[in-house]
């Protein structure tokens, strides 16, 4: 298959992911169910061998970011995790380029999301780094992701007032792409196992992405 297309589907896969859309239940609490992506780009092939990952996702965050009159820096405020220690996203990124990912801890597409990661994180680590924040009761979250046993920290979000300083309206995972500095240049919702060669291609675009003044 030509290189182009080949790049070409993969950028379309990257949104037809699917997330967890978190649903209120007869008790008070959250049960997941799933959604597409509705977001389709068109990925049709230029001729280019490589294609630009970060466009389509700078272009859904700007959209966002108008509609909701959000900032396009990093909300750069405390955190608690489960320990109730209180921690800094900037402190945590370490000047690199990070993805902040807000995951459901009973969400099967952010655990498939997290699996990926935890099994590429040796060499993704090397020029990103990645902030992990669950979505929900700081509990809830300890119950589900310590049986994992994720090699990373989480911070906890319980009422979701941070996730939603990067758009974010009900569905996880749901990753945020920052430069070194804290600008955010884009956001995706969902994941599947066919997105991970997307996925990966663009993390090394975020890697590569030139700082700004």
């Amino acid at each position: 298959m030509p290189t182009a297309l080949v790049s070409s589907f993969l950028l379309l896969a990257l949104f037809t992911g699917l997330g967890c859309t978190e649903e209120k239940d007869k008790t008070g609490g959250t049960t997941p169910s799933t959604s597409a992506d509705q977001d389709k780009k068109d990925a049709s092939a230029d001729g280019q061998a490589a294609v630009d990952y970060l466009t389509p996702i700078s272009e859904k965050w700007e959209t966002l970011r108008q509609e909701k009159g959000l900032t396009d820096k990093l909300a750069d405020i405390n955190l608690r995790d489960w320990n109730e220690q209180q921690k800094k996203i900037s402190e945590l990124a370490g000047g690199k380029p990070t993805v902040l990912v807000f995951v459901g801890p009973s969400c099967p597409y952010s655990k498939k999301y997290m699996d990926m990661l935890k099994s590429k994180m040796d060499d993704l680590e090397k020029d990103l780094a990645f902030v992990f924040v669950a979505l929900g009761p700081a509990d809830e979250a300890k119950f589900y992701l310590e049986k994992i046993k994720y090699p990373w920290s989480f911070l906890v979000d319980p009422q979701e007032i941070y996730a939603a300083q990067y758009g974010y309206v009900g569905e996880v995972p749901y990753s945020v792409f920052l430069t070194s500095d804290g600008t955010i240049v884009g956001v995706l919702a969902g994941y599947v196992a066919e997105n991970e060669q997307a996925f990966l291609r663009l993390f090394e675009q975020l890697a590569a992405y030139p700082e700004t003044d």
